[in-house]
């Protein structure tokens, strides 16, 4: 259940582990993809270069506050005609490039500024 709501890609990022401390809940996943594409060139990669961890911000959720770890790949970029050495696998559907909120809160947070902008937006915040 709590992978649904927060990892809707389920179909590329597993959920490793799921921890709860205090007001805290803790998500650890990985993608599960063997290859990915090239931004730039298309050309299809299972070389990893490296590894690391993102850490999207996201929604609370029952009250608690969530951290994701994402682990990520770098892949190399096999093309020779392709000026991109290495990058990184996406999953858009829960996670744009170079992002730091994941889409469940992009989408929150644009859904608040054009409910609150302009005049009603003025008067939310003086009252």
């Amino acid at each position: 259940m709590l992978e649904e709501i927060v990892l809707p890609a389920r179909w590329e990022v597993l959920l490793d582990n799921c921890q709860k401390e205090e007001s805290v809940v803790s998500l650890q996943a990985h993608i599960t993809t063997n290859i990915a594409l090239c931004p730039d060139c298309c050309f299809t990669s299972g070389r990893v270069h490296s590894r690391y961890v993102r850490h999207p911000a996201d929604l609370p959720l029952a009250g608690h506050l969530v951290r994701i770890h994402l682990n990520v790949r770098r892949f190399f970029c096999d093309n020779i005609g392709c000026a991109r050495r290495t990058f990184a696998e996406q999953v858009p559907a829960l996670l744009e490039r170079k992002a730091r909120r994941n889409t469940r809160q992009y989408l929150f947070l644009k859904e608040q500024a054009f409910a609150l902008g302009g005049e009603p937006g003025s008067r939310f915040i003086m009252d």
